[in-house]
């Protein structure tokens, strides 16, 4: 399965400003937001039963995925305004090119007795 890489679905502009519509597809059950370093990595990881949507609002960052039962590698450059849905067994390694901010969509919130999160190392 290739990645599905999001550009905003809508966006409306006029005097009050900019109201985007980011995904139209999916179910989200958990929204988490973050602000990262430049430099810094997340995940490495994969899930079993939790997609993701991982979106962009400022920076820069590289988004390299593995699919683990067959190894397929895809990757890409996300800027802001950007995004990846992330299926379920894939495992992801985002890395920051600069300070950044995200916001995260997950099929599934986390609960510390069932996590759902796998170790599974991105090769460069």
């Amino acid at each position: 399965m290739s990645l599905q890489f999001i550009q905003p679905a809508y966006e409306r502009r006029d005097e009050r400003g900019v109201l985007r519509e980011l995904i139209t597809q999916g179910e989200w059950r958990a929204l988490l937001t973050g602000d990262i370093h430049a430099g810094a990595r997340m995940g490495q990881h994969y899930h079993m039963h939790t997609q993701l949507f991982f979106f962009l609002t400022s920076g820069n960052a590289h988004v390299r995925v593995i699919q683990v039962e067959n190894g397929s590698i895809s990757e890409q450059e996300l800027s802001a305004g950007q995004g990846v849905i992330i299926p379920v067994m894939h495992s992801h390694r985002i890395l920051f090119r600069e300070e950044s901010s995200f916001i995260l969509l997950k099929s599934r919130p986390y609960h510390p007795d069932d996590p759902d999160t796998f170790a599974f190392t991105v090769p460069e």
